[in-house]
């Protein structure tokens, strides 16, 4: 009796589950970080441009009386660290913003990102 297929399939089981529990880890820091649904999805969908654009808007809101200053904070540092996790390139002012808003970059410190493909 052949006793290396079922280890094999087992052993396959397990990388499925620790797979499956990674997703789970990144998703749930993702949820934790983010409150913004449209941030969510262009971070999930690899945006940089459209995250770009958001910030924009965000901006505009807080003249126009759409939104508070609190709100644009919390919308702004998502959109900076969603624009930080996908390698993009801020400069000093959003470094800035983002360090007197740690909070939010804080619950990224311990998550490793990896491609994820949808299945």
């Amino acid at each position: 009796m052949n006793m290396q297929k079922p280890k094999k399939k087992a052993m396959e089981q397990l990388k499925e589950l620790n797979d499956s529990l990674d997703k789970l880890a990144t998703q749930a820091a993702i949820s934790q970080a983010f409150k913004t649904p449209e941030v969510i999805r262009l971070f999930g969908k690899r945006e940089p441009k459209q995250l770009r654009e958001r910030l924009s808007t965000i901006e505009q809101d807080l003249k126009l009386n759409k939104l508070n200053t609190e709100a644009r904070d919390r919308q702004k540092a998502e959109i900076l660290t969603a624009l930080r996790q996908l390698n993009e390139q801020l400069t000093r002012e959003e470094l800035q913003f983002l360090e007197k808003h740690n909070d939010i970059s804080n619950a990224f410190k311990n998550v490793e990102f990896v491609a994820v493909k949808d299945d």
